[in-house]
């Protein structure tokens, strides 16, 4: 095998292995709903007025930050990719 194959074999094996996919699945996701209700209830605790678009904000960015996380792995799968096929010649 040559080096390059090699290193296309490790790339994708690691890929299945390391659990890397380009987009995040439903589970992922549980965290910012628990944050949002956590926030709603102690929002509605303390009688605020606003709850309903601070917990709504709470979830959106959670949201936000998993999609962005998904976005830089997929960027890294495509630079190994290109640097693959360059090596392939």
């Amino acid at each position: 095998m040559t080096n390059c194959k090699v290193k296309l074999c490790v790339l994708t094996g690691g890929m299945f292995v390391g659990g890397i996919s380009a987009s995040p699945t439903s589970n992922e996701f549980i965290p910012c709903k628990k944050l949002a209700v956590a926030k709603l209830e102690y929002c509605l605790n303390s009688d605020n007025s606003d709850c309903w678009s601070k917990s709504k904000g709470s979830y959106e960015s959670c949201h936000k930050a998993i999609i962005e996380k998904h976005g830089v792995k997929n960027k890294q799968i495509q630079k190994a990719k290109i640097k693959s096929d360059i090596h392939k010649g």
